[in-house]
């Protein structure tokens, strides 16, 4: 038998009190280890228009061929909402802060500080740390390919406006003094 944890909701509290969930556990020849009811919570989302649910977890044993008769149990109820079936359930035991800390220096293999007074460091032994240029590569020179000139084509030229006749001087000054005149009588 392996161990297996299902989370569920239901729509009112009522069917949370009916234990469906258990008494289908039980005839699919399962154990149930514990049941912790949560209570009403809010949901992430609506579901078939509802905004709570009403969520249970229940850690039962059972075989693996029966959890898939189970699993198909389940989704023909049509009280329970929504169902999550987890396997490989490990019970973990906590440690105190000590033991936590204690672990944590073994798995580090943290080595040991041996602080020496300056009577036992000789002098001659310690010295300053040579600080070296590091090794500077000249940044390699860009290849510049030569750009390959399309064909030039011609912009294509204005249209041409319609030329006018060429007016002698004397008739341009006849012209303006005229529209001058007419300027002044307004």
């Amino acid at each position: 038998m392996q161990e297996y944890e299902i989370t569920y909701l239901v729509e009112n509290e009522e069917e949370a009190k009916k234990n469906a969930v258990e008494g289908s556990v039980k005839n699919h020849g399962g154990e149930i280890i514990s049941a912790k009811p949560w209570g009403q919570r809010n949901l992430a989302y609506p579901i078939r228009r509802l905004n709570t649910a009403f969520y249970t977890t229940i850690e039962f044993k059972m075989e693996p061929d029966e959890v898939r008769k189970f699993n198909r149990t389940l989704s023909l109820n049509k009280s329970i909402i929504r169902y999550l079936i987890i396997s490989g359930i490990k019970h973990i035991e906590l440690k105190s802060e000590q033991e936590a800390a204690e672990d944590k220096r073994v798995r580090m293999k943290v080595p040991k500080v041996i602080i020496k007074t300056e009577k036992e460091i000789d002098k001659k032994q310690v010295q300053p740390p040579v600080l070296s240029k590091p090794a500077i590569k000249p940044m390699p020179k860009p290849v510049v390919e030569p750009l390959i000139e399309k064909e030039k084509v011609a912009p294509k030229p204005a249209p041409a406006k319609p030329k006018k006749e060429a007016i002698s001087d004397e008739e341009r000054l006849k012209q303006l003094e005229g529209k001058l005149q007419d300027l002044l009588k307004e």
